[in-house]
């Protein structure tokens, strides 16, 4: 369960000794310092919390926070022994055009130079065209993307 900054010391609290994790919703791309408002990884894993989710839809598309970001933030997670959970996936113009695969090979090529320990890495495919638009992602074309995502990061991983 990703949770908010200002909600992870509750959320630890509630699902201790439970089989449930806690992760951060964001981190910082940036290292310990004067960064108002941001969080860095020390500080979520001083937390104790042991996931944390990067190239979020709504980081990428409110925030502007790009692939190198994302490649940043990976790189600072995996060097603090965090576990880091990709979001990827295509915007409904993309998946109209037939990117999908592009879109998400990029995301993916982005980072995967940066994964240290890949018992430690997931990806997770989140249909952006899909979050409160009316248009649902059927079984097939979650299961065609994540087939594909599965051998763009096999591809590329070696």
């Amino acid at each position: 369960l990703f949770a908010p900054g200002m909600h992870i010391s509750h959320s630890l609290a509630e699902v201790a000794g439970s089989a449930i994790n806690i992760g951060a919703q964001n981190v910082s791309k940036t290292g310990e310092g004067a960064f108002t408002g941001e969080i860095s990884v020390n500080q979520v894993a001083d937390a104790g919390v042991q996931w944390m989710l990067v190239g979020h839809s709504e980081r990428r598309a409110l925030y502007g926070e790009t692939d190198e970001d994302t490649e940043t933030k990976v790189e600072l997670g995996m060097k603090k022994g965090l576990n880091v959970m990709l979001a990827i996936g295509e915007q409904l113009s993309e998946r109209q055009d037939g990117t999908t695969v592009d879109v998400c090979a990029r995301q993916i090529k982005a980072v995967i130079s940066k994964v240290t320990d890949w018992s430690k890495f997931s990806i997770a495919y989140e249909p952006v065209w899909a979050i409160g638009t009316g248009v649902v992602a059927t079984p097939l074309q979650a299961q065609e993307t994540h087939w594909q995502g599965r051998r763009i990061g096999s591809d590329l991983a070696g």
